[in-house]
Protein backbone atom coordinates (compact mmCIF):
# COMPACT_ATOMS: atom_id res chain seq x y z
CA UNK A 1 0.00 0.00 0.00
CA UNK A 2 2.90 2.46 -0.64
CA UNK A 3 1.31 5.02 -2.83
CA UNK A 4 -1.71 5.68 -0.04
CA UNK A 5 1.02 7.08 2.30
CA UNK A 6 1.24 9.75 -0.32
CA UNK A 7 -2.59 11.25 -1.06
CA UNK A 8 -2.99 13.21 -3.94
CA UNK A 9 -7.03 14.90 -5.05
CA UNK A 10 -9.33 12.18 -6.38
CA UNK A 11 -12.16 14.83 -8.00
CA UNK A 12 -13.92 11.90 -9.68
CA UNK A 13 -15.22 10.85 -6.09
CA UNK A 14 -15.60 14.45 -4.96
CA UNK A 15 -19.07 13.85 -5.41
CA UNK A 16 -19.50 10.78 -3.06
CA UNK A 17 -20.58 11.00 0.26
CA UNK A 18 -18.38 9.58 2.77
CA UNK A 19 -20.30 6.10 2.83
CA UNK A 20 -19.50 5.59 -0.52
CA UNK A 21 -15.96 6.60 -0.45
CA UNK A 22 -15.29 3.57 2.29
CA UNK A 23 -16.91 1.10 0.12
CA UNK A 24 -14.57 1.96 -2.46
CA UNK A 25 -11.61 2.00 -0.02
CA UNK A 26 -13.13 -1.46 1.24
CA UNK A 27 -12.51 -2.96 -2.53
CA UNK A 28 -9.01 -2.47 -2.61
CA UNK A 29 -8.07 -6.27 -3.43
CA UNK A 30 -10.98 -5.97 -6.15
CA UNK A 31 -9.92 -2.33 -7.45
CA UNK A 32 -6.92 -0.83 -6.33
CA UNK A 33 -6.93 2.18 -8.02
CA UNK A 34 -10.28 3.28 -7.38
CA UNK A 35 -9.62 2.23 -3.47
CA UNK A 36 -6.67 4.18 -3.19
CA UNK A 37 -8.35 7.48 -5.31
CA UNK A 38 -11.36 7.39 -2.81
CA UNK A 39 -9.30 7.00 0.06
CA UNK A 40 -7.38 10.20 -1.27
CA UNK A 41 -10.42 11.77 -1.29
CA UNK A 42 -11.56 10.71 1.99
CA UNK A 43 -8.44 11.89 3.50
CA UNK A 44 -8.44 15.28 2.36
CA UNK A 45 -11.84 15.90 3.77
CA UNK A 46 -10.98 14.55 7.00
CA UNK A 47 -7.11 15.63 7.76
CA UNK A 48 -8.39 19.01 9.15
CA UNK A 49 -10.76 17.90 11.38
CA UNK A 50 -8.36 14.92 12.53
CA UNK A 51 -5.39 16.66 12.98
CA UNK A 52 -7.12 18.99 15.23
CA UNK A 53 -8.63 17.01 17.04
CA UNK A 54 -6.14 15.36 17.88
CA UNK A 55 -3.64 17.93 18.49
CA UNK A 56 -6.08 18.81 21.41
CA UNK A 57 -6.29 15.44 22.66
CA UNK A 58 -2.96 13.73 22.21
CA UNK A 59 -0.53 16.74 21.81
CA UNK A 60 0.54 17.13 25.65
CA UNK A 61 1.60 13.28 25.95
CA UNK A 62 2.72 12.85 22.07
CA UNK A 63 4.12 16.33 20.98
CA UNK A 64 3.68 17.70 17.73
CA UNK A 65 5.38 15.25 15.57
CA UNK A 66 3.66 12.20 17.52
CA UNK A 67 0.34 13.81 16.67
CA UNK A 68 1.36 14.03 12.83
CA UNK A 69 2.34 10.59 13.01
CA UNK A 70 -0.82 9.98 14.99
CA UNK A 71 -2.91 11.37 12.05
CA UNK A 72 -1.09 9.69 9.44
CA UNK A 73 -1.50 6.03 10.87
CA UNK A 74 -5.20 6.90 11.50
CA UNK A 75 -5.60 7.52 8.06
CA UNK A 76 -3.47 4.31 6.76
CA UNK A 77 -5.93 2.36 9.65
CA UNK A 78 -8.57 3.54 8.12
CA UNK A 79 -7.80 2.73 4.71
CA UNK A 80 -7.44 -0.77 5.96
CA UNK A 81 -10.50 -1.12 7.45
CA UNK A 82 -12.74 0.20 5.52
CA UNK A 83 -14.79 -2.34 5.44
CA UNK A 84 -15.18 -2.69 9.14
CA UNK A 85 -16.99 0.77 9.05
CA UNK A 86 -20.92 -0.08 9.74
CA UNK A 87 -23.67 1.52 7.00
CA UNK A 88 -27.01 2.49 8.27
CA UNK A 89 -29.74 2.93 5.82
CA UNK A 90 -29.06 7.01 6.01
CA UNK A 91 -28.32 9.66 3.23
CA UNK A 92 -28.54 12.46 5.63
CA UNK A 93 -24.75 13.66 4.46
CA UNK A 94 -24.33 15.26 8.25
CA UNK A 95 -25.27 12.21 9.66
CA UNK A 96 -22.68 10.32 8.38
CA UNK A 97 -20.27 12.53 8.82
CA UNK A 98 -20.96 12.50 12.40
CA UNK A 99 -20.62 8.79 12.59
CA UNK A 100 -16.83 8.75 10.34
CA UNK A 101 -15.55 11.57 12.30
CA UNK A 102 -16.65 9.12 15.81
CA UNK A 103 -15.09 5.78 13.99
CA UNK A 104 -12.03 7.81 12.98
CA UNK A 105 -11.69 9.66 16.71
CA UNK A 106 -12.20 5.67 17.81
CA UNK A 107 -9.27 4.77 15.51
CA UNK A 108 -7.12 7.16 16.83
CA UNK A 109 -7.50 7.07 20.36
CA UNK A 110 -7.13 2.84 19.61
CA UNK A 111 -3.61 3.54 17.99
CA UNK A 112 -2.72 6.12 20.82
CA UNK A 113 -3.40 3.19 23.47
CA UNK A 114 -1.18 0.61 21.41
CA UNK A 115 1.84 3.43 21.88
CA UNK A 116 1.35 3.71 25.63
CA UNK A 117 0.90 0.18 25.98
CA UNK A 118 4.11 -0.86 24.69
CA UNK A 119 5.81 -3.85 26.31
CA UNK A 120 5.54 -2.56 29.80
CA UNK A 121 1.83 -4.22 29.48
CA UNK A 122 2.51 -7.37 28.24
CA UNK A 123 2.11 -8.77 32.11
CA UNK A 124 -2.09 -7.97 32.42
CA UNK A 125 -4.68 -10.54 33.50
CA UNK A 126 -6.16 -12.40 30.44
CA UNK A 127 -9.18 -10.76 30.70
CA UNK A 128 -8.28 -7.70 29.48
CA UNK A 129 -10.63 -5.96 27.44
CA UNK A 130 -8.48 -3.78 25.47
CA UNK A 131 -7.08 -6.27 22.17
CA UNK A 132 -4.08 -4.34 20.64
CA UNK A 133 -4.90 -3.99 16.94
CA UNK A 134 -0.96 -4.19 15.93
CA UNK A 135 -0.34 -7.55 14.95
CA UNK A 136 3.37 -6.88 16.64
CA UNK A 137 1.10 -5.86 19.99
CA UNK A 138 2.82 -2.35 19.83
CA UNK A 139 6.54 -3.63 20.28
CA UNK A 140 8.11 -3.34 16.97
CA UNK A 141 10.07 0.56 16.34
CA UNK A 142 10.39 0.97 19.89
CA UNK A 143 13.25 3.54 19.68
CA UNK A 144 11.41 5.06 17.24
CA UNK A 145 9.32 6.75 19.09
CA UNK A 146 9.50 10.30 21.01
CA UNK A 147 11.01 10.42 24.49
CA UNK A 148 7.97 11.62 25.75
CA UNK A 149 6.23 8.56 25.12
CA UNK A 150 9.26 5.91 26.39
CA UNK A 151 9.30 8.48 29.49
CA UNK A 152 4.99 7.61 29.78
CA UNK A 153 6.16 4.34 29.50
CA UNK A 154 8.71 3.98 32.17
CA UNK A 155 5.73 5.55 34.11
CA UNK A 156 3.23 3.32 33.44
CA UNK A 157 6.17 0.30 34.13
CA UNK A 158 6.32 1.54 37.97
CA UNK A 159 1.97 0.86 38.69
CA UNK A 160 0.69 -1.96 39.91
CA UNK A 161 -1.13 -4.59 37.08
CA UNK A 162 -4.15 -3.81 38.76
CA UNK A 163 -3.62 0.01 38.29
CA UNK A 164 -2.85 -0.41 34.26
CA UNK A 165 -5.50 -2.67 33.99
CA UNK A 166 -7.67 0.07 35.46
CA UNK A 167 -6.49 2.37 33.41
CA UNK A 168 -6.42 0.60 30.45
CA UNK A 169 -10.18 -0.35 30.46
CA UNK A 170 -11.48 3.40 31.43
CA UNK A 171 -8.70 4.85 28.32
CA UNK A 172 -10.68 3.08 26.05
CA UNK A 173 -14.15 5.21 26.80
CA UNK A 174 -12.50 8.24 25.54
CA UNK A 175 -13.81 9.44 22.37
CA UNK A 176 -12.19 12.41 20.98
CA UNK A 177 -15.54 13.66 19.53
CA UNK A 178 -17.44 13.42 22.24
CA UNK A 179 -17.16 16.11 25.19
CA UNK A 180 -18.69 14.82 28.36
CA UNK A 181 -17.76 10.73 28.62
CA UNK A 182 -17.24 7.99 31.27
CA UNK A 183 -17.37 4.73 31.56
CA UNK A 184 -20.91 3.74 31.49
CA UNK A 185 -22.35 2.15 34.62
CA UNK A 186 -23.09 -1.62 33.51
CA UNK A 187 -19.40 -1.64 32.73
CA UNK A 188 -18.01 0.09 35.35
CA UNK A 189 -19.73 -2.52 37.63
CA UNK A 190 -18.62 -5.00 35.39
CA UNK A 191 -14.71 -4.30 35.70
CA UNK A 192 -15.25 -3.32 40.05
CA UNK A 193 -16.69 -7.33 39.69
CA UNK A 194 -13.57 -8.38 37.52
CA UNK A 195 -11.52 -6.35 40.33
CA UNK A 196 -13.47 -7.89 43.60
CA UNK A 197 -13.78 -4.05 44.54
CA UNK A 198 -16.40 -1.39 44.55
CA UNK A 199 -16.74 1.28 41.49
CA UNK A 200 -15.98 4.00 43.99
CA UNK A 201 -12.44 2.57 44.74
CA UNK A 202 -12.12 1.85 41.00
CA UNK A 203 -12.26 5.89 40.26
CA UNK A 204 -9.54 6.08 43.16
CA UNK A 205 -7.41 3.85 41.84
CA UNK A 206 -7.67 5.15 38.46
CA UNK A 207 -7.19 8.98 40.09
CA UNK A 208 -4.25 7.31 41.76
CA UNK A 209 -2.58 6.14 38.75
CA UNK A 210 -3.08 9.18 36.93
CA UNK A 211 -1.18 11.39 39.87
CA UNK A 212 1.64 8.95 40.09
CA UNK A 213 2.52 9.28 36.49
CA UNK A 214 2.33 12.99 36.57
CA UNK A 215 4.37 12.94 39.33
CA UNK A 216 6.83 10.25 37.37
CA UNK A 217 7.03 12.48 34.72
CA UNK A 218 7.64 15.99 36.43
CA UNK A 219 10.50 14.05 38.24
CA UNK A 220 11.92 12.50 35.52
CA UNK A 221 11.45 15.13 32.46
CA UNK A 222 14.59 17.34 31.30
CA UNK A 223 13.63 20.45 31.12
CA UNK A 224 13.15 22.27 27.73
CA UNK A 225 16.41 24.28 26.09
Amino acid sequence: MGSAQSPQPASRFSGDNDEELLVYMSLRGEDPKAAEEAWAEFYNRYLGYLFGQCKKVYSATLGDLGVSDLVQDTFVRAFERAGTFKSRPTTDNDAIRYRVRGWLGRIANRLFLDILRGPVERGLSETESIAPLSADDGNANDDCVSPRVKLIRDALATLSERERHVLRVTADWHRSDRVHQRISNKDMSALAQQLQTTAVNIRQIRKRAIDKIDDYIKSHERPSK
